[in-house]
């Protein structure tokens, strides 16, 4: 579905704000969001490629929640989990840098 899949790449990219405001949304104050003041909290921001409910809500159903049957999130969680793409392309660049630097004197040396 491409609205999800806009969705979902403006969730990616909205993320920090979301958080910032993610103890707004937490209307019970247990420290957690439900789906449901999740996906309210979402779209009360109106941010772009955020405001169609039912993509929002296939967006919410397609984050790994922090147990398996778990319908709430913390921030913790959230931030982990949308910060987790940028950490793991981070340390996949810096190690192909290392590993290139490795490579490099061994590249320039001809065998006899």
């Amino acid at each position: 579905d491409s609205r999800a899949y806009a969705a979902w790449k403006a969730l990616e990219a909205s993320w920090e704000h979301i958080a910032e405001r993610f103890w707004s949304f937490d209307l019970s104050f247990d420290g957690k969001l439900s789906v449901a003041e999740f996906r309210a909290g979402i779209l009360s921001l109106k941010l772009p490629g955020l405001q169609d409910p039912s993509a929002v809500t296939k967006v919410i159903s397609e984050l790994h929640w922090e147990a398996p049957g778990n319908s709430e999130i913390s921030l913790e969680g959230f931030m982990w989990r949308m910060a987790s793409g940028r950490l793991a392309a981070a340390v996949a660049e810096r190690g192909r840098a290392m590993l290139d630097s490795f490579r490099a004197p061994h590249a320039s040396t001809t065998s006899p």
